[in-house]
C-alpha cells in the first residue's frame, strides 16, 4: 500500500474516510494525540460549516496538477487545525468551573486566593475567580465591597462592572455599589482603570466615583484596614443616602426616608453590632429621629 503523506492523512481523517491501513498509519504521527483530543472538544460546539470532500478533492487536485502547489495543502488543513484548536480554547474557558463566594446582609466571609492573598468580604458582596485557571488568568470579578492583602510578589487583577484594578503586593479595598466605585490603597501601589480616573494609587492614597464626579479620598494615617472589617462603617462627606443603603447592608431592615433630605452630606459612623445605637449615631447628627416596626425603619425630621 502506497503511504500517504501527513496532509492527506489528516484530510481523510477529518472525513472520517480512513481505511483500517490507512488509520493505522495516522496513529503513528507524532501529533495523533493532540489532534484526537482537539477533535474531541471541537465536537461539542457548532463549528462553521464546510464541505470534507470539496478540501479532499482539491487537496488531491493539487497534488496531481502541481507539486508547487503543496503550500496549499500546508494552509488548508493548517485552517481546519486552527479551528479546532480555537474550539478547545474555547471550551476550556468556557467550561473551567468558577468558585464563587456571596455574602448575606449582616454577613462577612475570609477568602483565600490561590496565590495565598486574603480577601475578606463585606455584607451582600460577590466575588469569584477560577483556582484551575489562576496562573493563566489571575483575576477575581467583584461585586459589593472587599479588603485585598496580597502577598508580596504576586499580581492580579480585581474587575468589576465599574472599573478595574491591577495589583502587585498591596493591601487596597475596593467597593464597587451602584451608588458608588472606591478605591483605597493601604500598603503599596495600585493602579486603576475607571472611565472617569485611569491612574495610580500609593499608600494613604484613594478616590471614589459619586454621580460620575470623582473625589480623591485619601486613607487616614492612623487606619490600617478598612474600619468595616471591625464591624464599624465610617463615612466623609457622602450623599445620607449612602449611609442608609449601607445600613440596610449591615442590618437586615428596610429604611423609609421618603420625607427627609438624603442628598444632605454625612460625616460620621455606626456599628455593626447593635440596632438601635447605630441609628443612633447616624440620626442625632442629622437631627432626625426613627422609629422601629419589625424590619422597617422610618426617619423623620425633628
Amino acid at each position: 500500500m502506497k503511504e500517504m503523506n501527513k496532509e492527506e492523512l489528516i484530510a481523510k481523517w477529518l472525513d472520517h474516510s480512513l481505511t483500517k491501513q490507512e488509520f493505522e498509519q495516522f496513529k503513528k504521527l507524532p501529533e495523533y494525540e493532540q489532534y484526537v483530543k482537539l477533535d474531541t472538544y471541537a465536537s461539542r460546539f457548532a463549528a462553521p460549516a464546510f464541505d470534507q470532500d470539496a478540501l479532499y478533492k482539491s487537496i488531491q487536485k493539487a497534488r496531481g496538477k502541481n507539486n508547487n502547489l503543496r503550500p496549499m495543502i500546508y494552509k488548508a488543513v493548517a485552517a481546519v487545525i486552527v479551528l479546532l484548536v480555537g474550539a478547545y480554547v474555547s471550551l476550556q474557558l468556557f467550561t473551567a468551573t468558577a468558585t464563587v463566594v456571596t455574602t448575606d446582609i449582616a454577613q462577612q466571609q475570609r477568602v483565600t486566593l490561590p496565590d495565598l492573598s486574603e480577601v475578606i468580604l463585606n455584607a451582600n458582596s460577590q466575588l469569584s475567580f477560577h483556582p484551575e485557571r489562576w496562573e493563566e488568568n489571575r483575576s477575581v470579578t467583584l461585586a459589593g465591597e472587599a479588603f485585598f492583602k496580597v502577598e508580596k510578589g504576586q499580581s492580579f487583577k480585581v474587575q468589576t462592572s465599574q472599573g478595574s484594578i491591577s495589583v502587585l503586593g498591596t493591601q487596597f479595598n475596593v467597593k464597587t455599589r451602584p451608588e458608588v466605585f472606591s478605591v483605597q490603597t493601604y500598603e503599596g501601589l495600585v493602579g486603576v482603570s475607571h472611565p472617569n480616573y485611569e491612574g495610580e494609587l500609593a499608600k494613604g492614597e484613594g478616590m471614589r466615583i459619586i454621580e460620575n464626579t470623582l473625589h480623591m479620598a485619601p486613607v487616614s494615617s492612623t487606619i490600617q484596614v478598612p474600619t468595616w472589617t471591625k464591624k464599624n462603617s465610617t463615612f466623609e462627606s457622602v450623599p445620607f443616602y449612602m449611609v442608609l443603603k449601607e445600613l440596610e447592608r449591615q442590618y437586615e431592615v428596610r429604611i423609609v426616608a421618603d420625607t427627609i433630605e438624603t442628598q444632605k452630606l454625612f460625616t460620621g459612623n455606626f456599628i455593626h453590632t447593635d440596632i438601635h445605637q447605630a441609628l443612633k449615631m447616624i440620626t442625632l447628627p442629622m437631627q432626625l429621629t426613627y422609629t422601629i416596626d419589625g424590619t422597617l425603619i422610618t426617619l423623620t425630621s425633628n
